[in-house]
């Protein structure tokens, strides 16, 4: 009898111990909760941003798309960690939540590892980045998800327990060239030297389970003009030169050739040489003008052909006047080396409507080429 007893009452036992073994493992799983830093929320900042090289611009090729230019590494001041525990059941997906001011996105896109990211305004118009927020468990773009009604969106759905435990978390900047706008905006005109965000700005929110639970508070995400300092290359060009040479023999006339359509001289200008040049502003000056609208290059002769002077066109038949606005023409290769293409000008002796005289004829104009 003794012996059945306690047979018996160590089967109980065991099967108590096992029943409360199962009772803890799925309590510790349906308590879960993960969060930033002591889940109380803030804010943080991208520092320490730097790319070992220059970046060179996209040549236009008349496709209007996204040109990645560099993506780099950045620390976050103060550092965000992140954590897991038994306490709390709000959750374990990563969620962000755009800004409350747009003023500098500039909408969103597709990334170099997948998914969807806002884009942001740097100093140079037509130039962005976007920011990927992550640690070695994973991460997200703000501007990645679906948008809910709260305003927020999930990046990455709840997972394995202690996902994100003992995690330190970094961003990713990748500058972006917006093909369209870099051209509406006329490249780098001004010759800035580096690539650096426009102002001071929060790119959004993100937060480990439920934000609006006071133990998983947001954490705010800013840059600042010194958050990265992208180096550009120095546009360079070695050498310009005219295929005839500095003077171009128009030829002689008899006054009779004036009235009928006039006579056309071709000429060409190369530029050898460059690096990173994404296109040259072409303009004509002159001290000596005629024409109604000082449109032509006037006789610089004393004594010499009156009531004539030259007309210049540029490569695509548009008039090139003197002292007048540029034309831009835009490169195919910004690698070192590149050489721009022959450039097609043309010239024309014509009419300015003042009475004529017969003479020598001779106009001094000087073509600048200002590349960026």
């Amino acid at each position: 009898m003794f012996r059945n007893m306690t047979g018996r009452w160590s089967f109980l036992s065991f099967i108590k111990m096992a029943l409360v073994g199962w009772l803890s493992l799925q309590g510790q799983a349906w308590a879960k909760e993960c969060k930033f830093s002591d889940g109380g929320g803030g804010t943080t900042t991208l520092v320490n941003g730097s790319y070992p090289q220059g970046i060179r611009w996209a040549a236009w090729d008349g496709v209007s798309n996204m040109r990645e230019l560099a993506t780099f590494e950045l620390n976050l001041s103060p550092t965000l960690t992140s954590k897991c525990t038994f306490a709390g059941n709000d959750g374990q997906q990563l969620k962000e939540k755009d800004p409350n001011d747009y003023t500098y996105l500039h909408g969103r896109g597709p990334q170099v590892d997948g998914g969807m990211g806002n884009y942001y305004s740097t100093n140079i118009e037509g130039v962005v980045f976007s920011v990927k927020i992550f640690s070695s468990a994973g991460g997200g773009y703000f501007g990645d998800g679906n948008m809910e009604p709260s305003g927020w969106s999930t990046l990455v759905s709840p997972g394995p327990d202690y996902y994100w435990d003992n995690q330190t978390w970094k961003a990713k900047v990748t500058i972006w060239q917006d093909a369209r706008e870099f051209l509406y905006a006329n490249g780098n005109r001004n010759n800035n030297r580096y690539i650096t965000p426009a102002a001071s700005f929060p790119l959004g929110q993100m937060a480990i389970g439920t934000p609006t639970d006071s133990n998983n508070q947001p954490w705010t995400f800013m840059v600042t003009p010194t958050t990265f300092q992208v180096p550009i290359v120095t546009s360079t060009c070695q050498t310009a030169q005219l295929d005839k040479g500095n003077n171009i023999d128009l030829g002689e006339y008899m006054m009779s050739d004036f009235n009928v359509s006039p006579r056309t001289t071709n000429f060409r200008v190369q530029i050898l040489g460059c690096d990173n040049v994404w296109a040259v502003d072409v303009k004509l000056q002159a001290n000596k003008t005629t024409g109604s609208q000082n449109e032509l290059l006037g006789n610089t002769l004393t004594g010499g052909a009156e009531g004539v002077g030259v007309q210049l066109y540029a490569y695509n038949s548009t008039p090139l006047p003197p002292n007048g606005l540029a034309f831009t023409r835009y490169t195919t290769a910004t690698a070192p080396g590149s050489d721009f293409g022959m450039m097609d000008f043309s010239a024309q002796l014509v009419k300015d409507g003042k009475p004529m005289k017969a003479g020598e004829f001779k106009a001094v104009a000087t073509i600048n080429l200002s590349y960026y």
